[in-house]
C-alpha cells in the first residue's frame, strides 16, 4: 500500500499539529480508493470544532504526493484517498475509447476478450520488471502437477514485492480501473480482490505449462471475499524482445475444436481482458522454452459479481473447480 509519511492538522488560527503517528500505513481492504482512520476520527470528535484542516504527504511510485482534506463540525470520518495516483501508472491505450474496445471485446472469438497494447505507461511498467522477485522470492507456490508448472504469488503478495509492485496491482482494483472495465464489458458492480487470490504475479521458466482450462466459477477459502463468482480475468504482459520461438503464448480454445482459435504472445506491456465462463477454455500448452535465464512473467487480476443463488452461477452452473480441456 502507499506509505503514509507524516501528517498535520491545521487549528483555526493556522497553526499546525504533527499527527504524524496517526497515520499510519493503512489497512488492506477491499475499496483501496478510501480508507478509514479510526484513531483520527476519535481524535477530531474528542477535539470538536478546533481543526480545520488536515494536510498528509505519502509515498507511492517512488515519488511523494500530498493532500489536503478540509474539515467540518459534523465529519469525523477521515478517509484519506491513497491511489489517486494511478492516472500514472496507466499509459494512452487505457484512457482512450474504452467504448470502442467494447464493441471489439464483445465480437472477438471464441469468447469475449480484448488484447491492448501499451496499456501501463512503459517507464513505470520497466520499473516493474526491474523489481519482479525471482521465483525463490515470490512467496506462494511453485506448481508443479500434470497440467500446470509455474510460481505464483500468494495471498501475502504485498509482503514479496516492492512497494511499486505493491502500488501498480493495487491500481488494478481500484474505482478508477474497475470503471474501466465496467464501460468496455458493461459488467456493473465488479468486485476486486486486493489480495490476489490465485493471481498476483506469475512466472513461468524453461519447461514450465498452463495446460487449456476454464476456471473455478466460485470463489472459496478467501479471508475477505465471500458469495462472489468470477467474472473477467485481466493479464498484463512483462516480457521484453519476446519471440514467439520461445513458447508461452496464451491461447484461446472452443471445447469442440482439435487446435486453437487465438494465440496471443506474452509480449511486453500487452494486456489480456476476458470473460470468465464456462466456454472460455484458455492456457498456455506450448511450454516455455527460451534462452537460459529468461522466464515468461505476468500480472493478473480477476474480478468478481456478488453471487445471487447460493448452488448456481451466471450461467446456471453448478459450482466447479478448475477444468481441463
Amino acid at each position: 500500500m502507499p506509505k503514509i509519511l507524516q501528517g498535520w492538522l491545521e487549528n483555526n488560527d493556522g497553526s499546525t499539529v504533527d499527527v504524524s503517528n496517526l497515520l499510519v500505513s493503512p489497512e488492506l481492504i477491499l475499496n483501496i480508493d478510501l480508507v478509514e482512520n479510526d484513531q483520527l476520527s476519535n481524535l477530531l470528535k474528542e477535539k470538536k470544532g478546533i481543526f480545520r484542516a488536515l494536510r498528509y504527504e505519502y509515498e507511492a511510485i517512488g515519488r511523494r504526493y500530498q493532500k489536503q482534506l478540509a474539515l467540518s463540525d459534523n465529519d469525523y470520518l477521515i478517509n484519506l484517498p491513497v491511489n489517486h495516483y494511478v492516472e500514472d501508472i496507466f499509459g494512452p491505450n487505457f484512457i482512450a475509447a474504452p467504448f470502442s474496445l467494447s464493441r471489439v471485446y464483445e465480437k472477438n472469438e471464441p469468447f469475449r476478450n480484448v488484447v491492448i497494447d501499451g496499456f501501463f505507461n512503459p517507464d513505470v511498467l520497466d520499473s516493474v520488471v526491474k523489481d519482479f522477485p525471482s521465483p525463490s522470492e515470490m512467496g506462494g507456490k511453485r506448481f508443479s502437477g500434470a497440467h500446470e508448472k509455474k510460481y505464483g504469488s500468494g495471498t501475502d503478495i504485498h509482503h514479496h514485492v516492492t512497494t511499486l509492485v505493491s502500488d501498480v496491482i493495487l491500481a488494478l482494483t481500484g474505482e478508477l480501473f474497475r470503471n474501466w472495465l465496467l464501460k468496455v464489458t458493461k459488467l456493473k458492480g465488479l468486485i476486486a480482490d486486493p489480495l490476489f487470490k490465485g493471481a498476483g504475479l506469475h512466472q513461468s521458466q524453461n519447461g514450465d505449462k498452463l495446460d487449456v482450462h476454464v476456471d473455478f466459477n466460485k470463489l472459496t477459502g478467501h479471508p475477505k471475499l465471500e458469495n462472489v463468482e468470477r467474472r473477467l480475468n485481466f493479464l498484463v504482459y512483462l516480457n521484453k524482445d519476446w519471440n514467439t520461438d520461445f513458447g508461452g503464448q496464451l491461447e484461446f480454445w472452443r471445447k469442440e475444436d482439435a487446435k486453437p482459435a487465438k494465440k496471443i504472445d506474452p509480449e511486453f506491456n500487452r494486456a489480456v481482458l476476458f470473460e470468465a465462463s464456462s466456454r472460455s477454455f484458455h492456457g498456455h500448452p506450448n511450454p516455455v522454452s527460451g534462452p537460459r535465464g529468461i522466464s515468461r512473467k505476468s500480472l493478473a487480476s480477476y474480478y468478481y459479481t456478488k453471487s445471487e443463488r447460493k448452488f448456481y452461477d451466471f450461467e446456471g452452473a453448478s459450482p466447479r473447480t478448475t477444468e481441463w480441456l
